[in-house]
């Protein structure tokens, strides 16, 4: 199990796959890509969370008032990268709004020396960790592309094609 596995995931693969399986046989009466989302439906009484977000990780793996990277999705090419202040955690796509470049010069190394702001290692762009907003630089005026985000049992949950 990794620290991204909700608990009870195990009975919702299998009741899923067991719907599916069932569904499949009756799929005479629709397209089998039809029977398949409905099954996934009636199985787990709502939409998959499997199927539309991705986990990060725990929250506590990033400090307090620091900030840390993620690779991105699978088939992506930009990955993520989140702020903490206390229980706000801020996630935005790791890429710079002036010409698209990593923000990062090192892992995990997003923020300016007091850890006030996000930097941009390339131009010296500076946005605020609260709304990705550029406070300095090139693109001063512009914003980081934030990402949706949710907190569950101390674990960070996107949007599934985030970064895409």
């Amino acid at each position: 199990m990794t620290a991204c596995d909700r608990p009870g995931a195990d009975a919702t693969q299998n009741s899923i796959a067991d719907a599916t399986q069932n569904s499949i046989a009756d799929a005479t009466r629709g397209s089998i890509a039809d029977a398949t989302r409905g099954s996934i439906a009636d199985a787990t009484g709502r939409e998959s969370p499997a199927q539309s977000e991705r986990c990060l990780g725990p929250v506590e793996e990033i400090p307090d008032g620091g900030s840390r990277g993620y690779a991105p999705p699978p088939g992506g090419f930009t990955g993520l990268f989140a702020v903490r202040r206390g229980e706000a955690v801020f996630v935005y796509v790791n890429s710079c709004p002036h010409v698209g470049l990593p923000l990062e010069i090192q892992p995990h190394r997003f923020l300016d020396r007091a850890g006030e702001l996000i930097v941009c290692a390339a131009h010296g762009a500076r946005f605020r960790p609260e709304d990705g907003h550029c406070v300095s630089g090139p693109c001063m005026g512009d914003a980081l592309e934030a990402v949706a985000t949710r907190i569950e049992a101390g674990m960070i949950w996107v949007p599934e094609k985030a970064g895409l």
